[in-house]
């Protein structure tokens, strides 16, 4: 069964790292590199789990609180 996985990473490498173990293990992985892409795909999407790491126009705390507070 797959679940999708929303993987809010600016950093190239990182990101490949993580969605290449990730799928492996079979998730269903969205990429953004910006916050405003993350909030969109958190709202249309609704993924069963999100990693923010450094992202290129916000801080990850950041993106975590505006998910939390229902504020795409």
């Amino acid at each position: 069964m797959s679940r999708a996985l929303l993987l809010a990473e600016a950093e190239p490498g990182t990101t490949e790292f993580l969605e290449r173990h990730l799928a492996s293990d079979g998730f269903d992985v969205l990429r953004a590199a910006a916050q405003e892409l993350a909030l969109e795909l958190a709202e249309r999407v609704r993924p069963d789990l999100v990693l923010v790491g450094g992202l290129e126009d916000a801080s990850g705390l950041d993106v975590c609180r505006r998910l939390r507070e229902g504020e795409p």
